[in-house]
């Protein structure tokens, strides 16, 4: 057990030297601290963190049944024994009541004073004990909860790649046998961005950066197919990325395309190829493993695009691996109206 710290209060200077002189005797290397009120006591018990606290009873201002109930309040784990010189049992068990860990009656006997001292403290040091045991069981659980959490994820994730897989051998076999139908609308690119970056975010846990300009991107699209497209674009990027470069997601317009660019755009870009279905990038510019997704539908993907007569680039970066390029033809203006329609007067019509 560490050098243990003792708080004495009593109102009587010379009980309060007798007893730091025995205690100093009996247990060698204790502080003690001494308080001539119950006020000064609580005090001190601002500044430390005592295992024992000794008081007498009768104070005057406030006794030591206040000071009890304060110590009990603040510091509920310290045991504290009480000093009397007056042997009523009804005071005895009104303070044992109120939490008194032991009471000692005056004349004091030192024998049972200072076992019953080293009773509290070694009560205190349980006490003790406990408490650390308990937060360490609270961090134990803390880190199985995130275990279970992590494990959770990738559970999830690795569920969503599987989904993806027979969804996209299912839209294989449509390619294969020409039965793929697209069903286009005119939409905003911005918003469908918008739309699978949120779903990407919720499901990964990951945020990516995206950026675009303030005016909607037109275009006629099949909006499941090109989310389709999109999300296995993030999937290669994030795992043709090199360390943990975090990703970027740009959305701009020329006068006849919408280009989204997904990937960590940095470094020193190399080479720019359309993305084949059998085309490999040279070893030395190989990112790190892509566990085979991607293969499938990428080549899928590619197949979306060229029914949407778009195209997908791949972008090889020594630094941080591979980017992508969608590029998408922006939907056609609706001609402006020359006028109104010719109405021929009334006079011409009777």
């Amino acid at each position: 057990m560490s050098t243990p710290h003792i708080l004495l209060v009593d109102d009587d200077p010379s009980l309060l030297q007798a007893l730091s002189h025995m205690l100093t005797l009996r247990l060698p290397g204790v502080r003690i601290d001494t308080a001539q009120s119950a006020r000064q006591a609580l005090a001190l018990l601002q500044q430390h963190d005592y295992e024992t606290i000794i008081s007498d009873v009768k104070m005057p201002g406030m006794d030591g049944l206040e000071l009890l109930a304060q110590i009990s309040a603040v510091h509920p784990d310290t045991p504290t024994l009480l000093i009397t010189g007056h042997g009523d049992q009804a005071l005895i068990t009104q303070a044992l009541r109120a939490g008194a860990y032991d009471f000692i009656q005056k004349p004091i006997d030192r024998v049972y004073f200072v076992a019953a001292l080293h009773r509290a403290l070694h009560t205190r040091q349980l006490r003790r004990q406990v408490w650390q045991q308990h937060q360490e069981l609270e961090r134990y659980a803390q880190s199985l909860e995130q275990l279970v959490e992590q494990r959770t994820r990738e559970f999830l994730a690795a569920n969503e790649a599987m989904e993806m897989l027979v969804r996209d051998a299912l839209d294989t076999s449509l390619v294969e046998s020409h039965t793929l139908i697209l069903h286009r609308s005119r939409c905003d690119l911005v918003e469908v961005c918008q739309q699978v970056l949120a779903a990407y975010t919720a499901e990964a846990g990951r945020a990516l950066d995206f950026e675009v300009g303030r005016e909607p991107v037109e275009v006629e699209i099949d909006r499941d197919r090109i989310s389709q497209v999109l999300i296995h674009l993030i999937f290669t990027a994030r795992k043709a990325s090199r360390g943990d470069a975090p990703l970027k997601v740009v959305l701009h317009q020329t006068s006849t395309q919408a280009i989204v660019t997904l990937g960590a755009m940095e470094g020193e870009e190399v080479s720019e190829h359309p993305l084949e279905r059998f085309y490999r990038r040279p070893q030395a510019e190989a990112p790190r493993q892509t566990n085979g997704e991607g293969g499938i539908g990428l080549c899928l993907a590619q197949y979306i695009v060229a029914k949407h007569e778009g195209q997908i680039l791949i972008h090889n970066s020594l630094e941080r691996g591979s980017n992508f390029s969608l590029l998408l033809p922006l939907a056609a203006q609706p001609a402006e109206p020359i006028g109104s329609p010719f109405q021929p007067p009334q006079w011409l019509l009777s």
